[in-house]
């Protein structure tokens, strides 16, 4: 586990470096990250169940939806990055959360 939390570190703190960068040209963003939609004024804010995807296709990195959301929690602390755990409506007396927002910076 500890190998899956340095290599979403290392993913984050890519995915935060080009959010700052290219703050101004979401395009490039959204063509470099297909799967992984960045949001906010700007565009630094992403969502774990569309993160998950990017680190499958596009980081080619082997790890479960499940295992994922068990770990952001832990990879956000260490870069101090805000993760906010969210619910579903119909599912919130569930204990897990379904996914968590992602403030890069």
């Amino acid at each position: 586990m500890e190998k899956d939390i340095q290599k979403l570190v290392e993913i984050l703190s890519l995915l935060r470096a080009d959010s700052i960068s290219h703050q101004t040209n979401p395009d490039f963003l959204m063509d470099k990250y297909a799967d992984l939609i960045f949001l906010g004024d700007k565009y630094n804010v992403i969502y774990s169940h569309e993160l998950f995807i990017t680190i499958n296709n596009y980081f080619h990195m082997n790890i479960s939806n499940d295992s994922l959301q068990e770990i952001i929690p832990a990879a956000c602390n260490l870069l101090n990055m805000d993760c906010t755990p969210l619910k579903m409506l119909k599912d919130l007396n569930n204990p897990t959360p379904f996914c968590y927002q992602i403030t890069l910076w």
